[in-house]
């Protein structure tokens, strides 16, 4: 009975927030903070949740927010747009900002009623969520976040959640993990401060409104390579002694450099791809795997590399040396990779789909078949194992 009432509810809440994203005025921010504590309070009566939302930062400031609108008075802020080309080239996750007036949201906080289990240090919780922006708090990254996470929240619950708003951040939330991005926003952008935004806000009109996120993992040129076809039972990492990890480090940027198919390949990779160089019968071939996928694996056969590797930045590629059985990971840095003699030109579709098959498939002739049994040693066919 429980989750039934969960569900309409849980739908409303996300159409509602959709609705949020494409509007310049308040009104939907009050809609949204209702639903979320209806969902809050529904969610209480199920046995497996009832603490509702109590745990999430996020969800205290909004409960203030929404008994304020209740009990006391309206919202006063709007919603803006920032500049996309300023947005891009400051590196900004979040092209909007939701600015409500600081008079309202320290009003809010301080008419809180008394603490109930779960509200432990809330008032200290909820100014940890306020983003300074003068006259204004921005809400914007604060109401992303406390979306995210509710939807975290219901996918555990398994939950069938219908609804076009809970479908887009469904999407979203997989196109992430795919990629290997962060699903939460940072409250305080690295590149710049509050004030450089506010001069480059912008009113939030229809024409202004772009669907901004990561491209679907079908239009990924890279999307066929999800993990390394290796003899997984033999392999082990190296533990770098002296000056191992610079000769190693220098070598693959060599490799890189002197190859023009890889040199592309380099530079035009994700930051969620990664690069193997693989030793095998005194030749190496390359291919190329999905840093997520491929540490499941690893981690499925007691691989342990360190997490370092696992998380490169912006910048950087993880390359793999992989010579007798043993794994050297290196994180190479894309500014090395500047071709010798001129810039690399991006290929055809043509020619583009030709590279991609000369890097997918091993030069080896030990090629484990589909059906044949895995090289693990687990006993099941190679397809349902390391494949």
């Amino acid at each position: 009975m429980t989750t039934s009432i969960i569900q309409p509810c849980a739908a409303r809440l996300f159409n509602t927030y959709y609705q949020h994203t494409q509007s310049s005025s308040l009104e939907s921010l009050q809609y949204l903070v209702e639903e979320a504590y209806k969902l809050h309070e529904r969610l209480r009566k199920n046995p497996m949740s009832k603490l509702g939302l109590f745990e999430l930062d996020e969800f205290l400031l909004l409960k203030a927010l929404r008994n304020y609108s209740v009990h006391q008075g309206e919202f006063l802020g709007e919603a803006y747009c920032i500049d996309i080309e300023f947005a891009k080239s400051m590196q900004l996750e979040l092209l909007r900002v939701c600015l409500v007036k600081k008079s309202t949201v320290n009003l809010a906080i301080n008419h809180e009623p008394t603490l109930e289990h779960g509200e432990e240090n809330k008032i200290s919780r909820i100014r940890g969520q306020l983003i300074d922006f003068g006259d204004f708090f921005n809400l914007e990254p604060v109401i992303f976040n406390f979306m995210v996470k509710a939807y975290e929240k219901l996918e555990l619950m398994n939950l069938a959640i219908p609804g076009e708003g809970y479908k887009d951040i469904q999407q979203s939330y997989q196109r992430e993990k795919y990629y290997n991005y962060p699903h939460y926003l940072s409250l305080h952008p690295v590149n710049c401060d509050a004030e450089k935004i506010k001069d480059n806000l912008i009113p939030l009109t229809d024409a202004m409104i772009e669907k901004a996120g990561l491209p679907e993992p079908e239009l990924d040129p890279f999307h066929q390579f999800s993990t390394l076809e290796l003899n997984y039972k033999e392999l082990s990492p190296i533990n770098y002694e002296g000056n191992d990890y610079d000769a190693i480090h220098q070598t693959l940027t060599q490799q890189i450099l002197n190859k023009p198919d890889s040199l592309l390949v380099a530079k035009a990779l994700p930051q969620h791809r990664g690069m193997a160089f693989i030793d095998s019968d005194s030749s190496i071939y390359v291919s190329c795997f999905n840093i997520n996928d491929q540490r499941e694996l690893f981690e499925k056969h007691n691989i342990q590399i360190d997490l370092f590797f696992y998380q490169p930045s912006i910048g950087e590629l993880l390359a793999l040396f992989i010579h007798n059985n043993k794994i050297f990971p290196v994180m190479l840095n894309k500014l090395d990779f500047v071709a010798i003699s001129k810039p690399v030109e991006m290929p055809s579709e043509i020619e583009w789909n030709e590279l991609m098959a000369s890097i997918k498939v091993p030069a080896s002739s030990n090629k484990v078949g589909r059906n044949n049994p895995c090289p693990c040693g687990s006993g099941k066919k190679y397809k349902k194992c390391c494949a």
